[in-house]
């Protein structure tokens, strides 16, 4: 067998992971397809971990028309004849105009040909082109849900056109499924199926992917793909049908890494097989012991198992009066999945005679976030004190990701009811600890609220903006809350974080939440929504109104009838 790697070559590889895209675009979002691309990202460090890898990594908005179509072809134009280009890409893909085209975080469902790009323009000519002879492409993508306006179906990616690439010994393509499938992803996992297993493979951990010296090459890696994916999809869904498809240079056999013995997965990258039993919640009035059943596109359907919070009836309230409820509490949260979304359309719940409740609804897409590096300036407060400080002359100020721990602190520890303009904005850390100080789903609880935080957009009553935007800004997902005090200290409870940030990827620290007593807590509120009712307009003049007679008494009539004088 023969190494794809010579002794002193390089990995270069190009990650895309596309799992949002602009809205107006109207492109549905590709579950675990960021996850996904950020595994793959850290799986080339541990299957490459003597050699120099040079990762470029666009995920989401990072990921538009213009930059692929200049960095892609730069990237491969720089490429040295010893190095090994990997390319990995999750998302949306079609045959369209002018042969098999990718997503980029700017394509229009109504003009797939013009907003999408072409493999063949951006990534196999330039190749061919190069000095490059080693070559990995890992494609994860298919069209379903692709859907164009006046059209019922767009065609799935046609394999045939990239064998041309492989006619190079040293190239290969591995595409998540055959033509006419589709690609899964898994709630169980929390990946999509078929990169979950790629990224077994790549790490050591699928010692049946190994040959002979623990090498993992490219007839094997196809093996393992096409025997792991296919058995594991069939076996969550019955009768679901996914095939890996791979196009392997005239050497199969090639080696593509030597796995290291005692190779593990980084810390948080493959998930624990799920427990899957904790929280959900719907709308704020409904906290429950569940799990995820499975997701369909924009379709989540969650099983209940006992209330922590409210009843079956209060969640029967809620479907039924779904179109009353306020937008802003229109949401479902997922403490497995570590983020929440906003219900689109009204939805519905059955109960079977176990006693189990099946909730099903269809979600909005994630909220917009902004990069940790975005994060707007503001007056630095002191972590000792609380207060603001003077640095150079002038108040301190800061921003960026800098700023990140200031702003969760900050924002969750904003207590509900304390603004006089907006009753309900606010976190809930206050009324959780009040009703579950000694109780074991209090860390639960507090995980939940942060997720909704993370989540949930809303509108500033204050500022005139069209937009909305979720109270901790650029967190994507909340992995992990720890409780670090048993009681407040200084009526602050320190609990540790460790969060996704959109642009800067894992973080976790601690963060010191303001919380309240339960009856001064109470008063205030009553005191703040008095002033609330004050300064609420009380007659909106947008049409004439007609004058409505007043009855007064015979008193009155008779002063206002005698003479002044």
């Amino acid at each position: 067998m023969t190494a794809i790697l010579p002794p002193n070559g390089r990995v270069v590889a190009y990650v895309v992971g596309m799992e949002n895209y602009v809205r107006t675009g109207k492109i549905k979002p590709v579950d675990y397809a960021r996850r996904d691309a950020e595994a793959f990202a850290e799986a080339l460090g541990i299957a490459f971990p003597r050699r120099e890898v040079d990762v470029t990594m666009r995920i989401d908005d990072e990921a538009t028309l213009s930059a692929l179509r200049f960095e892609l072809p730069s990237t491969i134009a720089g490429l040295h004849d010893d190095d090994l280009f990997v390319f990995y890409f999750a998302g949306h893909g079609l045959f369209g105009e002018g042969g098999n085209r990718l997503t980029a975080y700017d394509s229009y469902s109504a003009n797939l040909s013009g907003t999408t790009w072409l493999v063949r323009e951006l990534l196999t000519d330039p190749l061919n082109r190069s000095a490059c002879v080693r070559a990995l492409m890992f494609i994860d993508a298919c069209a379903e849900k692709l859907e164009a306006p006046g059209r019922s179906v767009v065609r799935p990616i046609d394999p045939e056109e990239l064998k041309a690439l492989v006619a190079a010994r040293f190239h290969a393509v591995f595409m998540s499924c055959e033509p006419n499938q589709n690609s899964y992803g898994s709630v169980q996992l929390e990946h999509g199926i078929w990169t979950y297993f790629l990224l077994r493979a790549l790490r050591g951990e699928a010692i049946e992917a190994l040959g002979p010296g623990r090498l993992l090459t490219g007839d094997g890696l196809r093996e393992h793909l096409r025997r792991e994916v296919s058995a594991f999809a069939a076996k969550e869904v019955p009768g679901r049908v996914q095939r890996p498809y791979a196009l392997i240079g005239s050497s199969g056999n090639f080696v593509i890494a030597e796995v290291p013995q005692g190779s593990v997965p980084l810390a948080g990258v493959i998930p624990k097989p799920p427990d899957t039993k904790d929280l959900v919640a719907i709308g704020p009035k409904v906290v429950a012991v569940g799990e995820m059943l499975g997701s369909d596109g924009s379709l989540w359907r969650i099983g209940i198992d006992d209330f922590v919070v409210g009843n079956w009836n209060d969640l029967a309230n809620f479907v039924d009066d779904f179109e009353n409820v306020d937008i802003g509490r229109r949401y479902v949260l997922v403490n497995a999945r570590g983020e929440g979304r906003m219900i689109s359309d009204r939805p519905a719940w059955r109960k079977y005679d176990n006693g189990r409740i099946e909730f099903a609804c269809d979600v909005a897409p994630p909220a917009e976030r902004i990069a940790a590096e975005r994060l707007p300036s503001s007056m630095a407060v002191s972590p000792e004190t609380g207060d603001m400080f003077a640095e150079r002359g002038a108040i301190a100020r800061t921003s960026g990701a800098a700023s990140l721990p200031q702003m969760l602190q900050s924002a969750m520890s904003f207590v509900r009811g304390e603004s006089i303009w907006d009753l309900d904005a606010g976190a809930e850390f206050s009324d959780y600890l009040a009703g579950f100080r000694d109780s074991p789903w209090l860390p639960r609880l507090f995980m939940l609220e942060t997720i909704r935080l993370a989540s949930i957009a809303r509108k500033s009553v204050l500022v005139n903006e069209s937009k909305s935007s979720t109270p901790l800004h650029c967190v994507d997902r909340v992995r992990d809350l720890k409780v670090l005090d048993r009681s407040p200290k200084n009526r602050r409870v320190r609990v540790r974080l460790e969060l996704d940030l959109r642009g800067a990827g894992a973080w976790s620290g601690e963060v010191a939440v303001l919380v309240l007593d339960e009856e001064p807590l109470r008063k205030r509120r009553a005191t703040i929504a008095a002033s609330n009712r004050l300064i609420q307009p009380t007659l909106i003049v947008s049409q004439p109104v007609e004058p409505k007679p007043v009855a007064l008494p015979p008193s009155a009539l008779r002063a206002f009838l005698k003479p002044k004088c």
